[in-house]
């Protein structure tokens, strides 16, 4: 798992990486973008309450495919966007 920080967004994006030339494995690769100190705390919750336990059945329902499936076999991607209090969620499967 790799983890980076961005100021030029505002959000959460979790890539699923299948094996390739630089890595003989499955990974997943973490970007989380810094959010203004006045939204921290809804943020925060937010993270909480939401994207943690989504980000977890994901990735769960993502790792629970054969090895073999089709979906296991190719990139996938889900994104939090923070704008305000709204927070919407992007998902490739």
């Amino acid at each position: 798992m790799v983890l980076r920080y961005s100021r030029e967004n505002v959000y959460i994006q979790v890539s699923f990486w299948i094996p390739n030339d630089w890595r003989n494995y499955e990974w997943f690769y973490i970007k989380i973008g810094m959010v203004p100190s006045k939204l921290l705390p809804s943020a925060r919750e937010t993270m909480r309450i939401k994207v943690i336990p989504e980000l977890i059945q994901w990735m769960n329902k993502l790792l629970s495919f054969p090895l073999n499936s089709p979906v296991r076999k190719s990139s996938q991607f889900i994104q939090w966007d923070f704008q305000g209090t709204i927070v919407k969620n992007t998902i490739t499967f």
